[in-house]
């Protein structure tokens, strides 16, 4: 972890906890009781991103007609360009 942060922190008198919201630190002490609780809640969260994220770039990828290997009406255009 950069400790830059924590130094400039310090130089002002605070440290990291004094930056964490009050009405916060009772839950985040419950949940570094079950770190590998933590983990896969952050696993299936990122899992569901991962899903919206390839849905989003395949729906960008056919609005730019770029999706190569899924644009059949593109590729048969390609091949009556190139056959000659």
């Amino acid at each position: 972890m950069n400790k830059k942060p924590r130094a400039e922190l310090a130089a002002h008198g605070l440290n990291y906890s004094d930056t964490i919201p009050a009405s916060i630190k009772p839950r985040r002490k419950e949940l570094e009781k079950d770190i590998p609780a933590v983990y896969d809640v952050l696993k299936k969260g990122s899992e569901a991103a991962r899903e919206v994220a390839a849905q989003t770039l395949s729906e960008v990828k056919s609005a730019m007609r770029i999706n190569y290997f899924e644009d059949k009406e593109l590729i048969q255009m390609q091949k009556e360009k190139y056959e000659g």
